[in-house]
């Protein structure tokens, strides 16, 4: 659409799952963890993003894990949030990041979540009316998929892709 803006759409948030407008399609669980140092036999990198490959650990999907620390603002000097993720595949969500906890070593604090992840059901985006729906996030510690999930709304938004370029150069 043409000069599409704010005012002419919604965008639905997936805490509106009871609409009937989107379908489980299963669930993610995560570990925020906080660290008071970083990742072994990562050369002390205040950041680093480790897969563990599914055959690597014994597993049907891989395991994410996504470290930052006070380079990026979001943790105390000598602190790093570490965050392991995957999907769930069995009974016992927790049990199933073990190998990327294990991976961390000695970890300060734990904070678990278990997460269902949505998908809109067809037919539920309705360009016309101006409703447009997003998946969950997923296991992915890259963004990889939300990324592509949100330049294609945009565009379903807008009526055209998101272009991105080099800034003008100031004289």
């Amino acid at each position: 659409r043409q000069n599409a803006n704010a005012a002419d759409h919604l965008t639905l948030l997936l805490h509106f799952a009871e609409s009937g407008k989107v379908e489980k399609k299963g669930q993610v669980v995560r570990c925020i963890c906080i660290l008071s140092h970083p990742v072994a036999n990562t050369n002390n990198s205040g950041s680093a993003q480790i897969i563990l490959p599914q055959n690597q650990v014994n597993r049907e999907k891989d395991i994410y894990i996504a470290l930052v620390g006070h380079g990026h603002n979001v943790a105390p000097k000598d602190k790093y949030i570490a965050i392991v993720s995957t999907i769930v595949c069995t009974d016992d969500p927790h049990a199933e990041l073990a190998p990327g906890l294990k991976l961390l070593g000695d970890i300060d604090e734990k904070f678990y979540a278990v997460d269902d992840v949505f998908e809109p059901v067809a037919g539920a985006c309705s360009p016309e009316k101006g409703v447009f729906i997003s998946n969950s996030f997923g296991s992915e510690s890259h963004f990889g998929p939300e990324s592509c999930n949100i330049l294609a709304l945009y565009e379903q938004i807008t009526g055209h892709p998101l272009v991105f370029k080099e800034p003008a150069a100031e004289e």
